[in-house]
């Protein structure tokens, strides 16, 4: 496993989470299409709110995805009536957030942050189909075979729920990764020491 320090991973170059984060939230500006232009489930979200969690280490920056979430729900309730604010989606959003902070602050293992991603992916999977049984998005019954109804009605959504988890948070994690190792390495060179040394000697 590839391990580094948490200040090094969530604090350096913190431009890059930062650009990387805006281009995702671009992404999820696809939320505001109309259903027939859309593919449900495929979006940037989850991904976002884990790759805060890890990478960003301030309030503000880990709370963008759930920003970006909020300004969406507006627009889409404005744009085309649907009811905004989905208490489940939400926490499951916050759940995301949190195995980021708690579980790839330190580390750029692969198999890590792939582990982690199914892992978040399957929790959203279990909390909004429970929360959909629970209020009744569907006439089920209030009981184990109502709830197990509610996820079988959600397994055809959750393929590209997890498709789309597993590809943004590759695409985020691996893009920090490779970015961070650029700028370091131009950094280390002799014109932007020299360029460093002279700048601390004002």
């Amino acid at each position: 496993m590839v391990r580094a320090s948490e200040t090094e991973l969530s604090t350096h170059h913190p431009w890059i989470a930062w650009w990387l984060m805006g281009v995702a939230g671009l992404c999820l500006l696809t939320r505001l299409l109309p259903a027939g232009l859309q593919v449900p489930n495929l979006a940037p979200v989850g991904a976002m709110a884990l790759f805060a969690g890890a990478r960003i280490p301030t309030l503000g920056g880990r709370l963008f995805p759930l920003l970006m979430m909020t300004a969406t729900d507006l627009a889409l309730a404005w744009m085309y009536q649907y009811p905004p604010f989905d208490p489940w989606v939400y926490a499951s959003i916050g759940i995301y957030l949190l195995l980021g902070a708690t579980l790839l602050r330190s580390t750029e293992s692969p198999w890590r942050i792939g582990g982690v991603t199914l892992l978040a992916c399957g929790q959203f999977f279990l909390v909004t189909n429970f929360g959909a049984w629970w209020n009744q998005a569907l006439p089920y019954s209030y009981d184990l075979a109502g709830l197990f109804a509610a996820y079988a009605a959600g397994l055809p959504f959750h393929q590209m729920t997890l498709i789309s988890d597993l590809a943004f948070s590759a695409t985020l994690f691996g893009m920090y990764a490779w970015l961070s190792r650029v700028v370091s390495a131009d950094e280390r060179t002799p014109d932007a020491r020299a360029a460093s040394a002279w700048k601390e000697t004002r």
